[in-house]
C-alpha cells in the first residue's frame, strides 16, 4: 500500500521555481524534469525508505538520477513528507 504524500509549502514553491525557471528555456524541459521529479515521488510512496539518510537531519534524500534533482523527505508512520527539492549542483540549506 502507498504511502500518504504531503508536500510542505517549501518543496511547493521548489517545484514552482523549478517549473518558472525551466519554463523560461523550454516548456519541454519543464516538463521532462517535472515529471521526472514526480516518478520519484511516486517510488517513494511506494517505497519510503528507499533513500538514504542524511547525517544529522530527521530526514533522507532520494536523487533523480536523471535530471539530478534531490528530494528530501521524512517519513511519519504512513505519510512520506516531501520538505524540499532541490539541484544536486546547490547546496542544501
Amino acid at each position: 500500500m502507498a504511502s500518504t504524500l504531503v508536500f510542505r509549502r517549501a518543496a511547493q514553491c521548489d517545484l514552482e521555481e523549478i517549473e518558472a525557471y525551466l519554463d523560461e528555456k523550454s516548456a519541454q524541459a519543464a516538463v521532462n524534469v517535472l515529471t521526472d521529479i514526480h516518478d520519484v515521488i511516486t517510488l517513494l510512496s511506494n517505497f519510503p525508505l528507499i533513500g538514504r539518510h542524511l547525517e544529522g537531519r530527521d530526514a533522507r534524500v532520494k536523487l533523480s538520477t536523471r535530471y539530478h534533482y534531490q528530494i528530501v523527505y521524512s517519513v511519519d508512520g504512513d505519510s512520506v513528507i516531501i520538505r524540499q527539492i532541490v539541484h544536486s549542483s546547490r547546496d542544501m540549506p
